[in-house]
């Protein structure tokens, strides 16, 4: 990998041949130290493949043991020998007699073969990717994984500034056999990309593929290019400043494929994942759920370009807000959603200034639905058709549905208790089994410049004062 010059180290230690693990005495992470086994010296913490160099300081007394802290440096000379006064240190460690100067360099990649994993399958390969993401210094690091089906039965907790990369989601594969586990959990500014994730067993509660931001709010995170089969929630994270979501897969989920939740702290709502290209599909609940939660203040949310969803047992997408932590200002654009139980967008927000573009919905219950705790919702540029039931049940204030074809549902629209002040206006509604337009309740809806025809009844019901 490209070196920095930052990331030079240079200090007084002994002149191994070759590599710094040539012709040192190595001492392997958790070991008892003392001076019986290790000659008077510096010590050296080496990672990986022993290009990384932290420099000890201090020497122990022969004959005594020594205390170490994780960098090496001798924090208690020593006495005699006893359990009070050993140490042990967490990395791999190298002693040599002080006396040459040799530089090393700190790794901006660390690779999990070099920590002893085999990804073949059949080797459990837990710990060498624990002992790989505990070699990672302050600063991060580049985890790489290769091709190959690597079994984790431990959750992987990645660490600030960290990227975990594998070789695509079709040739690294994290698989576990356990149905409670977390497979990868961060809460901070994590990159994830290149893998996928798969479970040999149905997952019980708790066992999710991802869980992010789900203690603290993060800043920066971004997952690309992974595949999550079979958690019990396939991704699931919390709130964000700016994150991103990239060319995903979520499928056989037990649960949601993916839930954004919130948390009950300031800010706890922001939901500002920008999302592109995601198929979510095969779950047990909704392909993607976003739940605000009391105490999070009002949320938000970033576009959502490209979201997929089909064959999900709930709603395709449902967002979920409630009084005084309302979700507002959510943009979808370009969806296609397909084959999805209870309907294609649940809108229960709160909220205000929704908007779906361009998009597509088929062959759900209910194409989108929105209940009456929703102000200005926006519906334009969009093809709903074959519901079984409704395209739209509008229960909003001001709901504008724009440019849309509503074709081949039981009913194209129909507005429930709560729908004040909406419009119909460019839209093609046609080939509806029993009503293009269904007015159950007395409000203003403005319809103008529609086509409607061959549905069972054009319009029923008595459509209120309407002004331009």
């Amino acid at each position: 990998p490209t070196r920095r010059s930052s990331d030079l180290v240079t200090a007084p230690i002994t002149a191994c041949s070759g590599d710094i693990n040539s012709g040192c005495t190595q001492v392997t992470s958790g070991a008892h130290l003392s001076s019986a086994t290790v000659p008077t010296a510096s010590l050296a913490i080496v990672q990986g493949n022993g290009t990384k160099v932290q420099l000890g300081t201090g020497s122990p007394v022969s004959g005594h043991c020594a205390k170490y802290d994780a960098n090496g440096n001798v924090i208690d000379a020593g006495a005699a020998c006893s359990t009070a006064n050993s140490g042990t240190i967490n990395q791999d460690a190298y002693y040599a007699a002080a006396g040459t100067t040799v530089s090393g360099v700190v790794p901006v990649r660390l690779s999990v073969l070099k920590y002893g994993a085999k990804c073949d399958g059949t080797t459990n390969d837990s710990t060498a990717f624990t002992n790989a993401i505990a070699a990672i210094g302050a600063s991060g690091a580049i985890v790489s994984m290769p091709a190959g089906t690597c079994i984790v039965n431990s959750t992987l907790t990645i660490p600030n500034h960290t990227q975990l990369v594998g070789a695509g989601p079709l040739l690294t594969r994290l698989s576990t056999s356990s149905a409670s586990l977390v497979q990868i959990q961060f809460n901070a500014d994590v990159i994830l990309r290149d893998f996928g994730l798969i479970r040999s067993v149905t997952a019980t509660t708790g066992g999710d593929g991802i869980q992010g931001c789900l203690s603290t709010r993060c800043n920066q995170p971004q997952i690309d290019n992974v595949s999550i089969t079979g958690g019990y929630i396939g991704l699931h994270i919390g709130p964000t400043s700016f994150g991103r979501l990239s060319n995903l897969q979520i499928q056989n989920s037990v649960s949601h494929g993916l839930l954004m939740q919130g948390l009950a702290t300031t800010s706890g709502n922001q939901f500002q994942w920008e999302l592109d290209n995601v198929l979510s599909e095969l779950n047990g609940g909704d392909g993607f759920d976003v739940l605000a939660t009391s105490g999070g203040g009002h949320g938000t949310m970033s576009p959502w370009k490209r979201p997929y969803t089909y064959a999900n047992a709930m709603y395709a997408i449902a967002f979920h807000g409630g009084p005084g932590y309302a979700i507002n200002d959510i943009q979808i654009i370009d969806a296609f959603l397909s084959t999805d139980t209870n309907g294609g967008i649940m809108f229960d927000t709160y909220g205000n200034f929704n908007r779906v573009a361009d998009s597509g919905v088929e062959l759900p219950d209910v194409g989108i639905n929105i209940t009456a705790n929703n102000t200005d919702t926006q519906l334009i540029g969009l093809n709903i058709n074959s519901c079984s039931t409704q395209g739209i049940i509008d229960g909003g204030s001001g709901t504008l549905v724009e440019n849309t074809v509503l074709n081949s549902d039981n009913v194209g629209y129909v507005n429930i208790a709560g729908a004040d002040h909406g419009q119909l206006h460019g839209d093609s509604i046609h080939d509806n089994a029993v009503d293009g337009v269904l007015l159950n309740v007395s409000s203003v809806l403005c319809l103008s410049g529609n086509m409607l025809y061959a549905n069972g009844t054009n319009v029923s019901g008595t459509v209120g004062a309407c002004t331009d």
